[in-house]
């Protein structure tokens, strides 16, 4: 197959950059034993050195600092890191140098160019990713494709209230009234700490305030939460979806373990139902969630309905930050249920579909695409580290208990090892008693 179809997405450390050119080189570590009155010299190859790989990397766009920057701390971190060759695939390499160029004459662009040393042996197969890579990847993808998408609808909130800025006094008065309202539906009781300046004088201090109470609500909920759904549970309460046209919330997120996903029950099975129906017993259909009607595309491009797009993308990426954290941890630490992994990246997902939208609806046809298209990557994004937060784990299958018992005991019967009885316990939360466990009742259990 031609190279340029098997290129591979170029990364370090997963965080992903485009590549303009890569060269590799490599020597040999030769020692030459020479004699007197002999010609030439015994030619002893000691092997091969380590390989040095120059890549000059691209950045571009309204969000490129943030990646430029991502890129840089994943050099200065201690030890070697994971490249992605984008023709050789995962290489272990640590960064020996690099420089960033900016030009005058290319807004919004800066060149990288490093050079990465062979820190290992070549992997033994073309184009391995491993799935903390992966995992790595997919968290970049959502944060910089969020950071695009806030980046944009920032700078069309600014021309906006740039020129309200031109009216009269009372007019720009209406507008930073409507703005104060957009935050109040988060910051009901004014607890955060706000500019006293003019939005529509000074839009940065909007972006300011809004960001302080987003960030408020994260910092509360972690101190009032003992683990990390009911943390995530309580800042998604503390960030409800904004109205387009009122001061109030539109809508409230579902959380909780079974959100997302099919709900379990706990009870006794009858020895004699079949398994399809002791399935069809414990599964309990849950209603779809009643969202609120779409909005028109083009029925908000005002002040209030871009502030309230920037507020939405604010709430989406601290959400999907605190979502994608967990994850990742959780590949390290198992000790989220398949239902709760699906629960954090569902809540996320919803959120998505309800920012396309408002996208559509506040700003103009020129700057849509551009925004659905960054969260259409962050989308992509969480749910492939949702699937590689589940794939880190062994399979599930569903076990019908063959006697009355308790998960130390099915522990030792299915894995020969009591002490998987914990893991058992976390993905059956059914189960109210986990020192009982009735004969015939369905779990879920891992395949090995």
């Amino acid at each position: 197959m031609a190279w340029n179809l098997t290129l591979q997405n170029a990364s370090f450390r997963g965080v992903p950059f485009e590549v303009e050119a890569v060269e590799d080189r490599g020597d040999n570590a030769l020692v030459l034993h020479e004699y007197p009155w002999r010609s030439g010299a015994e030619v002893e190859n000691m092997g091969r050195k380590a390989r040095a790989i120059p890549i000059t990397a691209l950045f571009w766009g309204v969000a490129y600092e943030a990646k430029l920057k991502a890129l840089v701390a994943a050099f200065e971190e201690e030890g070697p890191g994971e490249l992605i060759h984008p023709v050789f695939g995962s290489v272990s390499v640590a960064v020996r140098s690099w420089r960033i160029r900016h030009s005058a004459e290319r807004h919004d662009y800066a060149e990288l160019s490093f050079e990465a040393v062979e820190a290992a042996t070549d992997a033994p197969f073309f184009g391995a990713e491993s799935s903390r890579s992966l995992a790595e990847q997919a968290l970049d993808a959502v944060t910089s494709g969020l950071e695009e998408a806030l980046g944009l609808a920032g700078g069309e909130l600014g021309k906006t209230l740039g020129r309200w800025a031109q009216e009269a006094a009372r007019l720009k008065a209406r507008v930073d009234l409507e703005l104060q309202g957009v935050i109040n539906v988060l910051d009901a009781g004014r607890e955060a700490v706000r500019s006293v300046l003019s939005y529509t004088d000074t839009p940065s201090a909007f972006m300011a305030d809004a960001l302080a109470v987003v960030r408020g609500a994260r910092a509360d909920a972690q101190s009032a939460s003992s683990s990390v759904l009911s943390a995530f549970s309580a800042l998604s309460r503390a960030l409800p979806l904004p109205s387009l046209t009122a001061a109030e919330a539109a809508r409230q997120y579902a959380v909780g373990a079974n959100a997302y996903g099919p709900s379990w029950v706990s009870g006794p099975q009858s020895a004699l139902a079949g398994r399809a129906e002791a399935r069809r017993a414990l599964r309990v259909p849950r209603p779809a969630p009643v969202s609120p009607e779409p909005p028109a595309a083009g029925s908000a491009r005002t002040p209030r309905g871009q502030a309230v797009l920037y507020v939405v993308l604010l709430c989406l990426r601290e959400l999907a930050d605190a979502a994608g954290t967990a994850l990742k941890d959780d590949m390290a630490a198992p000790a989220l249920t398949p239902n709760e992994i699906e629960s954090l990246a569902g809540n996320v997902r919803a959120r998505l579909d309800d920012a396309l939208p408002y996208a559509a609806a506040a700003l103009p046809s020129g700057a849509v695409h551009a925004v659905t298209d960054a969260l259409r990557s962050a989308a992509r994004g969480i749910q492939q580290l949702a699937e590689a937060a589940l794939n880190a784990r062994p399979p599930l299958a569903t076990h019908v208990a063959e006697k009355a018992c308790n998960f130390h005991a099915l522990a030792h019967r299915l894995y020969g090892d009591f002490s998987r009885a914990d893991e058992l316990r976390r993905i059956n939360p059914q189960v109210k008693n986990p020192n009982f466990i009735a004969k015939g009742q369905e779990l879920l259990v891992y395949a090995r």
